[in-house]
């Protein structure tokens, strides 16, 4: 089973669901990709990045892509590339 995540932030240093349930879900047999910011929300004023990429976070393949705008002064923000992440 492909299962695909769509989350605005996933820090490692955190422990919200988003950080529990796609690993949870590799480790049950799917193959799990997330897709996020580059946003880093553990930074004193949340502007620190993560790199811009694909990696392998606890048995899943985490794709971080650039965001658009300033995700830490608006309700909502876009991800460069989103279409093409999902597509791929």
């Amino acid at each position: 089973m492909n299962v695909l995540h769509i989350t605005a932030y996933l820090d490692p240093s955190h422990g919200y669901e988003e950080n529990h349930l796609g690993p949870a879900q590799a480790d049950l047999g799917a193959n799990v990709t997330i897709i996020t910011s580059n946003v880093r929300v553990s930074g004193k004023d949340n502007r620190e990045k993560f790199e811009v990429g694909e990696s392998e976070y606890r048995g899943t393949k985490l794709i971080r892509l650039d965001t658009l705008g300033f995700p830490w002064r608006q309700p909502a923000m876009g991800l460069r590339g989103l279409v093409e992440a999902i597509r791929a």
